[in-house]
């Protein structure tokens, strides 16, 4: 009895050490400060952050400090990045207002960007995926015009490729 007492007490110690020591992991960074973040990429030493109305982040110190890297950036509103090879990809979206989204390119760890959006029918990019040298986009889909979308060539241009999925009408 005066075990299962121990062990128990064991146990519950533990569970109360490990619960504090869980609180105390976490710290406020210094940004990104100017929006929601809505996905992070860890490449390598960099850790980017993708913010909604804020464009993209960098953090070269495990998020101590961050950077924005907006050079040719023209719509802040980023929903997701990903890499695929030496290349990083922003997807944004279309904003009330006038700003137009798609795919950025940056060849350069996020010092510039380019538009990289051809053959998207709906440039509202929400995520993506990688496998091998496919680049794949999901998009809005909005009036039948969105879905997923292929790019075999670093997004130079994209296919549709999601026949078979439910669209929004």
């Amino acid at each position: 009895m005066k075990k299962s007492i121990l062990t128990l007490c064991t146990a519950l110690g533990t569970l109360v050490f490990l619960a504090a020591k869980s609180d105390a992991d976490w710290e406020r960074s210094n940004g990104p400060w100017s929006a929601t973040v809505m996905d992070l990429l860890a490449n390598e030493s960099n850790l980017f952050a993708a913010t909604r109305g804020g464009g993209v982040f960098l953090s070269t110190d495990n998020g101590s400090n961050w950077m924005p890297l907006d050079n040719g950036l023209t719509n802040p509103y980023v929903n997701s990045l990903v890499v695929s090879g030496t290349n990083l990809f922003a997807g944004t979206t279309t904003v009330y207002g006038g700003i137009g989204g798609g795919v950025f390119r940056s060849t350069d760890n996020g010092a510039t960007w380019t538009l990289a959006s051809s053959g998207l029918t709906n440039p509202s990019v929400n995520a993506f995926a990688v496998t091998g040298s496919s680049l794949f986009a999901g998009t809005d889909t909005l009036n039948g015009n969105g879905g997923v979308f292929l790019s075999t060539n670093n997004g130079d241009s994209w296919t549709r490729v999601s026949n078979g999925l439910p669209v929004d009408h």
